[in-house]
């Protein structure tokens, strides 16, 4: 009933944030999704340097995959008997 609760809410919100992403079908000037990447780095690229703009992709994917793997190695010790 609790885990029913909570994951109740976790897609309520998630829902709710798909639903305020607008769809990118829909847009004429975007043929595909290359060019939307490409939209997207330019934008950044306009407001920061190129060598900031670099610097901050690389640690928010840095940043990324320690968190995933210091989730997996603590799921993983977790599930052995007797460590807590």
């Amino acid at each position: 009933m609790i885990a029913e609760l909570i994951m109740t809410v976790l897609f309520g919100l998630a829902r709710l944030v798909m639903a305020i992403i607008p769809d990118l079908s829909r847009i004429e000037y975007l043929p595909n999704s290359d060019s939307f990447i490409y939209i997207l780095s330019t934008a950044g690229f306009i407001l920061f340097p190129s060598w900031m703009f670099t610097a901050i992709i690389l640690n928010v994917a840095f940043w990324l995959v320690v968190q995933v793997n210091w989730a997996i190695a603590e799921w993983v010790y977790k599930k052995i008997p007797g460590v807590n």
